[in-house]
């Protein structure tokens, strides 16, 4: 993304004309452009609001647009733009959740942390799966920058094979037992 930081919002008014989108800005005088589908429309306007604007190329990502579609059918656009709204919502709620679940899993099992939540033990699982597999990445990726051995590695170096993941981990765990029981019999 640009470095363009507005928090003024664009508003779009789009209809629908001849199978073609018609999009506008009130705001700029002559910022309108029309599109065969939606997502170019929403390029081309970005684009159009740029160029009215004087704004840096770099700054179209970057718009904050908020589109009113008109498609002549007022029942139509009611539905869609009540859907867009819910599905905003959900977004946080999903976002939310998430963060819920990451905080919680450490300290509580999957299926009191989706009791909490109010989701399946599954979806936490899920969650939690994911936010685990990103941190081990990260982890993975600064072991690997500085130099350091992962688990798959140092397993390598015991069966003369390259493990990733669960496999790596459990290899890792046999490895370091077969030490613990060379370093005893040396004793």
């Amino acid at each position: 993304m640009g470095d363009y930081v507005s928090d003024h919002v664009h508003q779009v008014i789009v209809t629908r004309e001849d199978g073609a989108w018609l999009a506008d800005v009130p705001e700029l005088e002559g910022a309108h452009t029309f599109a065969r589908s939606l997502p170019s429309l929403d390029e081309a306007i970005r684009e159009v609001i740029v160029l009215a604007a004087d704004l840096p190329d770099e700054a179209m990502p970057d718009l904050e647009l908020d589109f009113e579609y008109r498609t002549g059918d007022p029942r139509i656009d009611q539905d869609a733009a009540r859907v867009r709204r819910m599905r905003s919502q959900l977004a946080e709620v999903e976002s939310l959740t998430a963060e819920s679940i990451y905080a919680l899993t450490p300290e509580l099992s999957v299926r009191d942390a989706g009791v909490l939540l109010g989701v399946s033990p599954q979806r936490v699982s899920q969650v939690a799966g994911k936010h685990r597999l990103s941190r081990q990445r990260t982890t993975a990726g600064a072991m690997l920058a500085s130099g350091a051995s992962s688990p798959g590695k140092k397993a390598a170096k015991k069966t003369g094979k390259q493990l990733r993941g669960p496999k790596a981990a459990k290899a890792e765990k046999s490895a370091a037992a077969s030490d613990l029981a060379q370093a005893d019999t040396k004793k």
